[in-house]
């Protein structure tokens, strides 16, 4: 008998503790470790910049904006960047939302939204994304009704097996083609056309500043 209230009270406790267990696993979190930023990643800290100037836009900077965050995977040509949402609403973005990325060849990752405002929005990645760091869409208005759609990207190789892929296999140069069409579609959307060649830049960066996530 004695054994017996012992073995349904060990019971009950399991179970409780069990209980708390899932409810503990199934709370909201605020931070979640699964980020990669460039701190964790490898090799010197590359800062890239992708941007084109628009002309002649026909919708106002504010919509076009809008429907970039609508619909973000349009943008994206999908044999080199496939963006499909994993998590949030396919009616509009918000801070938390995921996307994973099936890109062209082995560089497959998700991201996540940390940051969005009035114009711009910013992803970061997640393990174990090839790259660790972070990536800002963004649409200015600048003089003489020009827009400027710029894509801008400070991040290190996830290791230094994906360093070396990304340099000696062509994996920037996926990744400039990508954004290149999807500052292109940008253009088109906004009914006008590009001011301009699509530009670049590069260059090393001597420490990592990452935006605070909340």
């Amino acid at each position: 008998m004695e054994w017996t209230r012992k073995h349904r009270t060990g019971l009950l406790l399991a179970g409780l503790l069990g209980l708390l267990g899932l409810v503990w696993w199934s709370r909201p979190r605020q931070k979640r470790s699964n980020l990669q930023l460039a701190d964790d990643g490898h090799g010197p800290l590359i800062y890239r910049s992708y941007w084109l100037d628009i002309q002649n836009a026909r919708i106002p900077a504010g919509q076009l904006f809008k429907e970039i965050t609508e619909d973000v995977p349009q943008f994206c040509p999908s044999l080199l960047a496939d963006f499909r949402k994993t998590r949030g609403s396919e009616a509009f973005l918000k801070v938390g939302d995921e996307y994973d990325i099936r890109i062209f060849g082995p560089w497959n990752g998700r991201v996540r939204v940390v940051e969005i405002d009035e114009t711009s929005f910013t992803l970061a990645t997640l393990k174990p994304h090839p790259e660790a760091g972070q990536i800002r869409f963004e649409l200015e208005t600048l003089e003489n009704n020009l827009l400027r759609f710029s894509i801008s990207s400070q991040a290190r190789s996830r290791d230094s097996l994906v360093h070396l892929a990304y340099r000696f296999l062509g994996g920037n140069k996926v990744q400039e083609k990508a954004w290149q069409t999807f500052c292109e579609r940008v253009a088109e959307e906004s009914g006008g056309e590009a001011a301009g060649e699509f530009q670049t830049e590069t260059r090393e960066l001597a420490e990592t500043r990452n935006l605070e996530v909340s």
